[in-house]
């Protein structure tokens, strides 16, 4: 049994398993292997649509590039593929460079249509840990019996709760990267557009520093216009059960198509509360009304009501607290993926070439 987490440098282990009879299981932890941007965005500005493939995701690639790469790129499609390709090498020979980088996209394509075909062949199993995985790889053609929705579990436990702190003040967190993707400018625009009566407070755990880049700047901009958002750094492993409890709920405001947040599945591993967008990955974990709070994707005044209530009803904060359960535990899932590899049919096996 060979069970890949990602597969970064790792494809050529497939024909090689399928050569001896090797079951392979896939934990799909991201969309790389149909989506060439790997975050599913579509032209780095809206989520993409599950489905998309072919020429529309080669546009989509081609954003990254320079606006004469696109013009010739497009050009070089009035050619058949192998005649690009071929003419593409010669231009690299005479020339002594890559001139033509973006021409590279038609091959990508190709390279994911054969990918697409050869799945079935290639995965006894794929591990989906949020519905919205499972929904993408079905929507790219993967057969829906190979795969399985499996949680992540997690041996994180509950901190101390702090007991000096006002109950009356409300205090959120936040913990992840400092990537456009998970939303921090969107947090800290909703607590913007609330009034500075609002008795509450933001911890933001990332490491937001003087990078030169531009998302972190307007970041560290926006938190200086507003003493009720405090950068904090970034957050151990060990430290964040101590972080979270420090606080009411942990906000989720990402942008992207969330796969499985872990941070969820932590912070509900210690009770606490989530207040999160409305991607797919995240309403897997939090039900409305239930555990926690859910806005609209990227919706920084629908995300502004939502810490009003919680500021204005503690009762609700009550509420949402006692409706968290905790998740699996990690021994829990290698238990349930223990049957599923006792479950798998064993591939045959290639037979071994013949002999000169």
């Amino acid at each position: 049994m060979l069970h890949l987490f990602g597969l970064g440098g790792l494809l050529g282990l497939l024909p090689a398993a399928r050569r001896r009879g090797i079951p392979v299981v896939l934990t799909a932890l991201e969309f790389s292997y149909f989506c060439r941007q790997y975050t599913l965005q579509f032209e780095n500005r809206e989520p993409c649509a599950l489905d998309r493939r072919g020429r529309a995701c080669e546009d989509c690639a081609l954003r990254n590039y320079s606006v004469s790469q696109r013009w010739a790129a497009q050009l070089a499609r009035a050619l058949p593929l192998p005649w690009q390709t071929a003419l593409r090498a010669g231009l690299r020979r005479v020339l002594g460079a890559d001139y033509f980088p973006g021409w590279v996209q038609r091959e990508v394509t190709e390279l994911i249509e054969a990918q697409r075909r050869q799945f079935t062949e290639d995965f006894a199993a794929v591990i989906a840990p949020s519905t919205l995985m499972r929904d993408f790889f079905v929507a790219q053609g993967a057969e829906p019996s190979r795969i399985h929705f499996v949680h992540y579990g997690t041996d994180v436990r509950p901190g101390a709760r702090a007991t000096s702190r006002p109950e009356a003040r409300l205090r959120l967190g936040f913990v992840g990267r400092p990537d456009r993707a998970k939303g921090i400018h969107v947090l800290c625009e909703a607590v913007r557009q609330l009034p500075r009566e609002l008795d509450f407070a933001v911890a933001i755990h990332s490491a937001i520093r003087d990078d030169g880049s531009n998302y972190a700047e307007q970041v560290r901009q926006m938190v200086a216009g507003d003493p009720r958002l405090r950068l904090m750094g970034p957050v151990s492993r060990e430290g964040l059960p101590a972080a979270l409890a420090e606080v009411d709920a942990l906000v989720v405001p990402s942008i992207w198509y969330e796969n499985s947040p872990i941070v969820i599945t932590e912070a509900l591993a210690c009770g606490v509360p989530v207040v999160c967008s409305d991607s797919p990955g995240n309403a897997d974990l939090v039900q409305d009304g239930v555990n926690g709070l859910m806005f609209k994707l990227g919706d920084a005044s629908a995300m502004a009501r939502c810490i009003e209530r919680l500021v204005r009803e503690p009762v609700l904060r009550t509420k949402l607290r006692q409706g968290v359960r905790p998740p699996p535990t990690t021994g829990e899932v290698a238990c349930e993926l223990l049957a599923l590899y006792a479950a798998l049919p064993r591939p045959h096996r290639e037979p071994a070439p013949a002999a000169c």
